[in-house]
């Protein structure tokens, strides 16, 4: 089945001081739906977050809050059509309080979340999503018979390591690569800037600086030795070394040293062409909103500094769905060309019938869902 043969549909929101209505756009159509009143919402969505940050709740999978926003509040948030006949691809531009909200695991009317009857891709706004799709290989016929993969894992948090790693070497192993290891900054930022990357692959812990978002960033192991870059300027050149622009936060209890890659070191490089992104790194796709309605999470990030496509958790995940999720959507998307947003479905149906939400885990398509 090729795109054209697909019924898609988009979800763009607007909310007011009182309200949340949402424009439905089709192939050939727009209608404004008004959905909800801000004040009966704002309650819900705070337990819902709550709950969804407790690490406790979230590892034994005991979510009342999620289970009443899929099954009851949460529907007041999707229009009734798209509950009813929901589309082959669904695109959700979220606005305001509802980033970060997961909209995918809303329970059609069928009684399946909606992640596992459409293929659910997010986006910050329309012209976000239009800036990835015009960079996407995919879309341009210009797939090559091979993609070319890099990333790696860590976990200098805990005691995880060994799992961190094997998933890297699971997915990278998919397209015929070795994970790197030990996984520091320039395999990171080589994942990342190469032009032949394709795919770019990271297994870590992430965090979100709460005050300066360019200092948000991802975990990783210090490097054996500091590098040194030449760069030529005029008649000189320049030495510069490649050394972390800050610190590990304070309070963040580290298992063994660690470093941080921030997204304004990964911004100074050129900017990323990769395909997809995996980002399976804690709560990477966690939306804090700045000024502007800029989700503030890791996954946004990658997107705006040229990711076509980021995958990545919206809470806490753990390892043993981690794993059956990516296997299952590498199947779909990198074995058999089904588009992105088709094989996260696939990857939710691996999971579980879609009537229990809290089998189907965090994890989200974000970006051009092809």
């Amino acid at each position: 089945m090729g795109a054209d043969d697909l019924s898609i549909a988009g979800l763009v929101y607007l909310v007011t001081n009182r309200e949340i209505q949402v424009a439905v756009v089709r192939r050939h159509s727009c209608e404004w739906v008004r959905l909800a009143d801000v004040s009966q919402v704002l309650g819900p969505i705070a337990r819902l977050r709550d709950e969804l940050a407790r690490d406790s709740a979230v590892a034994v999978r005991r979510l009342p809050e999620l289970t009443r926003f899929a099954a009851g509040w949460g529907r007041e948030l999707i229009p009734s059509a798209i509950l009813a006949d929901p589309p082959d691809v669904l695109v959700i531009v979220p606005h305001a309080l509802l980033h970060g909200l997961p909209l995918h695991l809303v329970q059609a009317a069928n009684g399946q979340a909606l992640a596992c009857c459409s293929g659910i891709s997010y986006a910050s706004s329309p012209t976000l999503l239009l800036r990835g799709a015009a960079r996407n290989p995919a879309r341009r016929a210009e797939q090559p018979a091979q993609r070319v993969a890099a990333g790696g894992g860590t976990d200098v948090l805990g005691g995880a390591e060994d799992v961190f790693r094997s998933i890297a070497a699971d997915v990278l192993a998919e397209f015929g690569a070795a994970a790197d290891d030990p996984f520091f900054r320039i395999p990171v930022r080589w994942a990342f800037r190469n032009p032949d990357n394709r795919v770019a692959c990271v297994i870590s812990h992430g965090f979100v600086d709460p005050t300066v978002h360019g200092d948000s960033g991802i975990l990783i192991d210090p490097p054996i030795a500091v590098a040194t870059f030449h760069q030529r300027v005029g008649d000189e050149t320049f030495a510069r070394m490649d050394i972390p622009m800050r610190d590990v936060p304070a309070g963040l209890a580290t298992a063994r040293p660690a470093e941080v890659l921030t997204l304004g070191e990964i911004e100074m490089d050129d900017p990323t062409s990769v395909e997809l992104t995996i980002l399976l790194a804690c709560s990477a796709g966690a939306s804090d909103v700045l000024q502007g309605d800029e989700p503030a999470s890791l996954a946004e990030a990658l997107v705006r500094l040229g990711s076509t496509s980021v995958i990545a958790p919206m809470w806490a995940c753990d390892h043993v769905l981690a794993r059956a999720w990516i296997r299952a959507f590498l199947a779909a998307w990198h074995r058999r060309g089904t588009p992105k947003a088709l094989a996260a479905r696939a990857a939710f149906l691996a999971l579980g019938d879609g009537s229990d939400v809290t089998e189907l885990g965090p994890i989200h398509l974000r970006g051009d869902w092809l």
